[in-house]
């Protein structure tokens, strides 16, 4: 028996390296190492430091000492934007304070950490965000009434998956 999972999974591959990471009084000393094909999940009680760990690895939070690094290329992580020149993602707990501008439309969303997927010759054009937003809305399942509605008027699910489009587009 042998799933996709086995076929990609790289036990000699480091992804992701978070080395003896210190932040304020939430995080004293984490560290891990994802591998090529590794699906990690960080859990745990309220206050317990896994957001500000995801907030360290994605850059939105500097620690205090230790380091953040993607040794495939040999990329510190300092900040977001690093992180989203990279490929990495982050889907904030609050979707609707962090994650998502309630007023703006569900296309404004979803391609706004995607401004260059977008541009032609330096312009970013409509039919551009279009295709990418229908992608996007197509990928994930996500039940609108329209690409220029607000993201408000979504479902709590809806806005979940819209969170996720914004991040993965």
């Amino acid at each position: 028996y042998r799933t996709d999972y086995d076929e990609n999974y790289d036990k000699d591959t480091v992804m992701l390296e978070v080395k003896d990471v210190y932040w304020e009084n939430s995080l004293k000393g984490v560290s891990l190492d994802l591998h090529k094909g590794e699906i990690l999940g960080i859990g745990g009680l309220t206050d317990c430091g896994m957001h500000d760990l995801c907030k360290v690895i994605y850059g939105l939070k500097t620690p205090d000492s230790g380091s953040v690094r993607l040794p495939q290329i040999g990329r510190e992580i300092r900040n977001s934007t690093d992180a989203a020149e990279n490929g990495m993602g982050y889907v904030p707990k609050d979707r609707e304070l962090e994650g998502l501008m309630m007023a703006a439309s569900i296309k404004d969303n979803i391609t706004l950490m995607s401004m260059d997927k977008v541009k032609k010759a330096g312009f970013i054009t409509p039919g551009a965000t279009k295709k990418l937003a229908d992608e996007q809305v197509d990928m994930l399942s996500i039940k609108i009434g329209g690409l220029e509605l607000p993201v408000s008027s979504l479902s709590g699910g809806n806005k979940q998956k819209e969170a996720i489009a914004k991040s993965t587009a």
